[in-house]
């Protein structure tokens, strides 16, 4: 479940910063321990990004993201990567010419993938591929009259139905880009397909899905509101299984400026997570990480936001929710104001909101790591991937996936 957010070497174990649980007078300490990690380098050492991820049944780890390939005509190549519970890698397929931005993987095993081929005008391209890494099916789609055409989010439902969301540009209806969400069955067909525009006609785009154990559908995005004397805001709408809109939650933050939806989770009780960023000031780079949870029918449970300080950007990319309902988010730290790399930062909730645990990575080179999806296993595993700035080494960015065991003891 990935977004347009702000689109490994084990140097130091993720430092504990914020710790501590009191639960009556025992206190539970949270400490991750690094399980394995792994750099992945394409062949032009250009711009490798991972963006999203999925776990399987067994602990294989399915990363969707993309490489750069020297190619000046197709610059960019959609990479799947599926490693083994220990690290590593089982297969790879490749797709030149494209960006791979969400992934999902079903109880059988099966793996969807979902981002755009990079043209003229982009297209969706969604592309189901078998356990062993044999492509099942693959479809395009693109905006009737041509305009780019971009998918973001993925999430599969617990029967195999694919849910896709992202944006098309509709020109012939005199609007901006208006998100689109389409479902589909397991073997590729479209079951239905739904399009928003903000009453501004503007700058509409959907980022990232989800669904509840009963098949219903959470897609979280921005909304482009200048109608109202505002800029970019949050939006989530819900839908039925069937495609019935349910309920629509939009949030502006008090600067009225660019906000940012960057992930979706929804736990075993139907919660609902949001994260992003919500801007502090209209027209500057100021703003805070927010993750924000909502119950099931849109009403707000709790707001948190991350630490900030006079020069420091901080974005939240991702969030995923474990079998107890804890919440593991993703994202970066950049303090400008002291010429520093950004580095990922890392935060673990319980489902009320608490912080149990608060880390971060930088790399040897520290010069600069982004951290850009999450998925949450049983046992406390967390897996986290990103990319890193390798130019000291020669080469531009590289992929990095890195997974943690969290483990909690009583003192």
């Amino acid at each position: 479940m990935s977004g347009p957010g702000v689109f490994r070497w084990f140097s130091r174990c993720v430092p504990a910063l914020a710790v501590a649980v009191v639960a009556g007078q025992a206190r539970a300490t949270y400490a991750p321990r690094l399980v394995w990690e792994a750099i992945e380098d394409g062949p032009a050492h250009g711009y490798d990004y991972a963006m999203s991820l999925a776990l399987c049944p067994g602990g294989d780890v399915v990363v969707a993201g993309c490489e750069e390939s020297g190619d000046r005509y197709m610059p960019r190549t959609w990479v799947v990567r599926r490693y083994d519970p220990e690290g590593r890698t089982r297969w790879t397929c490749k797709h030149p010419g494209a960006w791979a931005a969400g992934a999902a993987v079903g109880a059988d095993g099966e793996a969807v993938v979902a981002g755009y081929e990079i043209r003229d005008d982009n297209d969706w391209l969604i592309v189901k591929y078998g356990s062993g890494g044999d492509i099942r099916w693959s479809r395009t789609m693109g905006s009737a009259v041509g305009g780019d055409a971009n998918a973001y989010g993925l999430a599969l439902d617990r029967w195999g139905n694919a849910i896709v969301t992202g944006f098309v540009n509709r020109p012939e209806l005199g609007q901006g880009t208006d998100w689109m969400t389409v479902k589909l069955d397991p073997a590729g067909r479209v079951l239905w397909t739904r399009m928003y525009d903000s009453p501004a006609h503007g700058y509409d785009i959907a980022g990232s899905a989800a669904v509840d154990a009963d098949g219903n559908v959470v897609v979280a995005g921005v909304e482009y509101r200048p109608d109202l004397g505002q800029s970019l805001n949050w939006l989530i709408l819900k839908y039925d299984p069937n495609g019935k809109e349910l309920w629509r939650r939009s949030d502006n933050g008090a600067a009225n400026g660019n906000d940012s939806v960057d992930g979706v989770a929804v736990d075993g009780s139907g919660r609902i997570t949001v994260v992003g960023e919500e801007a502090t000031d209209p027209v500057g780079w100021s703003e805070h990480a927010v993750i924000r949870q909502y119950d099931s029918d849109g009403h707000e449970r709790w707001t948190r936001t991350w630490d900030v300080e006079p020069g420091l950007l901080v974005a939240a990319n991702a969030v995923a929710a474990d079998e107890q309902g804890r919440l593991f988010a993703a994202g970066l730290s950049w303090p400008l104001a002291r010429g520093e790399a950004h580095r990922w930062l890392l935060m673990l909730y319980d489902a009320e909101g608490a912080t149990l645990w608060r880390g971060s990575y930088a790399s040897p080179e520290r010069k600069g790591d982004t951290a850009c999806g999450v998925a949450a296993g049983p046992g406390g595993l967390w897996i986290v991937g990103g990319h890193t700035d390798r130019s000291v080494r020669g080469r531009a960015t590289d992929w990095l996936i890195r997974a943690y065991r969290f483990t909690d003891s009583l003192r």
